[in-house]
Protein backbone atom coordinates (compact mmCIF):
# COMPACT_ATOMS: atom_id res chain seq x y z
CA UNK A 1 0.00 0.00 0.00
CA UNK A 2 0.78 3.57 -0.46
CA UNK A 3 -0.23 7.06 0.28
CA UNK A 4 0.98 9.38 -2.14
CA UNK A 5 0.51 13.33 -2.56
CA UNK A 6 -0.26 14.62 -5.99
CA UNK A 7 -0.66 18.07 -7.39
CA UNK A 8 -4.01 18.78 -9.62
CA UNK A 9 -3.66 20.95 -12.98
CA UNK A 10 -5.31 23.98 -10.83
CA UNK A 11 -2.36 23.54 -8.47
CA UNK A 12 -4.79 22.09 -5.28
CA UNK A 13 -3.20 18.58 -3.46
CA UNK A 14 -4.80 15.48 -4.13
CA UNK A 15 -3.82 12.22 -1.62
CA UNK A 16 -3.97 8.94 -3.83
CA UNK A 17 -3.85 5.84 -2.09
CA UNK A 18 -2.79 2.77 -3.33
CA UNK A 19 -3.84 -0.96 -2.25
CA UNK A 20 -1.82 -3.63 -4.22
CA UNK A 21 -1.66 -7.82 -3.73
CA UNK A 22 0.80 -10.02 -5.07
CA UNK A 23 2.11 -7.02 -6.76
CA UNK A 24 -0.51 -5.53 -8.96
CA UNK A 25 -2.91 -2.69 -7.85
CA UNK A 26 -6.68 -3.93 -7.23
CA UNK A 27 -7.86 -0.52 -5.74
CA UNK A 28 -6.64 3.41 -6.04
CA UNK A 29 -8.48 5.95 -4.36
CA UNK A 30 -8.04 10.17 -4.40
CA UNK A 31 -8.92 12.41 -1.32
CA UNK A 32 -8.62 15.75 -0.55
CA UNK A 33 -6.98 15.76 2.73
CA UNK A 34 -3.73 13.17 4.09
CA UNK A 35 -5.80 12.38 7.45
CA UNK A 36 -8.92 10.89 4.96
CA UNK A 37 -6.04 8.92 2.70
CA UNK A 38 -4.19 7.48 5.94
CA UNK A 39 -7.95 6.58 7.61
CA UNK A 40 -8.78 4.61 4.27
CA UNK A 41 -5.54 2.83 3.90
CA UNK A 42 -5.56 1.53 7.85
CA UNK A 43 -8.90 0.45 6.77
CA UNK A 44 -7.94 -1.31 3.90
CA UNK A 45 -4.82 -3.02 5.64
CA UNK A 46 -6.84 -3.82 8.57
CA UNK A 47 -9.50 -6.26 6.08
CA UNK A 48 -6.26 -7.67 3.93
CA UNK A 49 -4.54 -8.82 7.71
CA UNK A 50 -8.70 -10.28 8.71
CA UNK A 51 -10.26 -11.48 5.75
CA UNK A 52 -7.35 -11.41 2.68
CA UNK A 53 -9.51 -9.48 0.74
CA UNK A 54 -10.98 -5.96 0.36
CA UNK A 55 -14.19 -6.76 -2.08
CA UNK A 56 -16.21 -5.35 1.14
CA UNK A 57 -14.27 -1.83 1.14
CA UNK A 58 -14.94 -1.97 -2.67
CA UNK A 59 -17.87 -2.87 -2.51
CA UNK A 60 -19.00 -0.27 0.36
CA UNK A 61 -17.20 2.55 -1.24
CA UNK A 62 -19.49 1.92 -4.63
CA UNK A 63 -22.65 1.94 -2.67
CA UNK A 64 -21.52 4.87 -0.94
CA UNK A 65 -20.55 6.79 -3.98
CA UNK A 66 -23.47 6.33 -6.91
CA UNK A 67 -21.00 7.02 -9.97
CA UNK A 68 -22.58 9.62 -12.29
CA UNK A 69 -21.15 11.25 -15.59
CA UNK A 70 -21.58 14.63 -13.85
CA UNK A 71 -19.37 13.38 -10.82
CA UNK A 72 -16.95 12.21 -13.02
CA UNK A 73 -16.56 15.24 -15.00
CA UNK A 74 -15.82 17.21 -11.42
CA UNK A 75 -13.22 14.13 -11.27
CA UNK A 76 -11.70 14.77 -14.76
CA UNK A 77 -11.87 18.35 -13.77
CA UNK A 78 -9.84 18.38 -10.56
CA UNK A 79 -7.69 15.02 -10.91
CA UNK A 80 -3.77 15.06 -11.96
CA UNK A 81 -4.53 12.65 -14.87
CA UNK A 82 -7.71 14.26 -15.96
CA UNK A 83 -7.65 16.90 -19.10
CA UNK A 84 -4.37 18.50 -17.61
CA UNK A 85 -2.54 19.01 -20.62
CA UNK A 86 -5.46 19.83 -22.95
CA UNK A 87 -7.30 22.65 -24.08
CA UNK A 88 -10.65 23.57 -22.94
CA UNK A 89 -12.12 21.97 -26.28
CA UNK A 90 -12.29 18.37 -24.43
CA UNK A 91 -13.99 19.61 -21.43
CA UNK A 92 -16.55 21.17 -23.50
CA UNK A 93 -16.97 18.06 -25.30
CA UNK A 94 -17.63 16.39 -21.80
CA UNK A 95 -20.22 18.65 -21.74
CA UNK A 96 -21.69 17.86 -24.61
CA UNK A 97 -22.29 14.36 -23.55
CA UNK A 98 -23.51 15.09 -20.60
CA UNK A 99 -26.15 17.51 -22.11
CA UNK A 100 -27.19 14.09 -24.55
CA UNK A 101 -26.77 11.15 -21.74
CA UNK A 102 -27.92 13.53 -18.85
CA UNK A 103 -25.15 14.65 -15.63
CA UNK A 104 -27.40 11.87 -13.70
CA UNK A 105 -26.97 8.86 -15.80
CA UNK A 106 -24.51 6.18 -14.67
CA UNK A 107 -21.72 5.43 -17.29
CA UNK A 108 -22.27 1.68 -16.82
CA UNK A 109 -26.24 2.28 -18.16
CA UNK A 110 -24.70 3.34 -21.30
CA UNK A 111 -25.32 0.82 -24.23
CA UNK A 112 -23.76 0.52 -27.45
CA UNK A 113 -27.22 1.41 -28.68
CA UNK A 114 -26.72 4.46 -27.21
CA UNK A 115 -23.65 5.30 -28.76
CA UNK A 116 -24.81 4.67 -31.50
CA UNK A 117 -27.84 6.95 -31.01
CA UNK A 118 -25.12 9.86 -29.86
CA UNK A 119 -23.08 9.09 -33.25
CA UNK A 120 -26.45 9.69 -34.95
CA UNK A 121 -27.23 12.51 -33.01
CA UNK A 122 -23.97 14.44 -33.26
CA UNK A 123 -23.76 13.57 -37.08
CA UNK A 124 -27.35 14.13 -37.40
CA UNK A 125 -28.68 17.12 -35.24
CA UNK A 126 -25.46 18.72 -34.53
CA UNK A 127 -24.06 18.39 -37.98
CA UNK A 128 -20.58 17.93 -36.76
CA UNK A 129 -17.70 16.13 -38.80
CA UNK A 130 -16.89 12.78 -37.81
CA UNK A 131 -13.86 14.03 -36.58
CA UNK A 132 -15.54 16.51 -33.86
CA UNK A 133 -17.93 13.35 -33.13
CA UNK A 134 -14.83 11.28 -32.30
CA UNK A 135 -13.86 14.22 -30.09
CA UNK A 136 -16.74 13.79 -27.97
CA UNK A 137 -16.15 9.97 -27.85
CA UNK A 138 -12.76 10.26 -26.32
CA UNK A 139 -14.20 13.07 -23.86
CA UNK A 140 -16.72 10.27 -22.88
CA UNK A 141 -13.44 7.45 -22.75
CA UNK A 142 -11.77 9.99 -20.72
CA UNK A 143 -14.96 10.36 -17.92
CA UNK A 144 -15.55 6.35 -17.86
CA UNK A 145 -11.07 6.46 -17.47
CA UNK A 146 -11.03 8.32 -14.46
CA UNK A 147 -13.73 5.94 -12.72
CA UNK A 148 -11.68 2.81 -13.80
CA UNK A 149 -8.63 4.86 -12.15
CA UNK A 150 -10.29 5.74 -8.94
CA UNK A 151 -12.56 2.68 -8.69
CA UNK A 152 -15.22 3.33 -9.00
CA UNK A 153 -16.30 0.76 -11.27
CA UNK A 154 -14.45 -2.09 -13.42
CA UNK A 155 -13.52 -1.54 -17.18
CA UNK A 156 -16.23 -4.74 -18.00
CA UNK A 157 -19.08 -2.87 -16.26
CA UNK A 158 -19.18 -0.57 -19.05
CA UNK A 159 -20.76 -0.45 -22.77
CA UNK A 160 -22.87 -3.53 -22.20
Amino acid sequence: MSVRERKTANGSTRWVVSVHQEGKAVLRRTFTTRREALKFEREAKALLESTGSIQSLKNKQLAKQKCTLKLLFQYALNHPKGWKYSTQAQPANAEQVLEYFGPNRSPMSITSDDMLGFIDYCSKVRKNSPKTINKKLCALQTLTDIGVMLGLYRPEDTLS
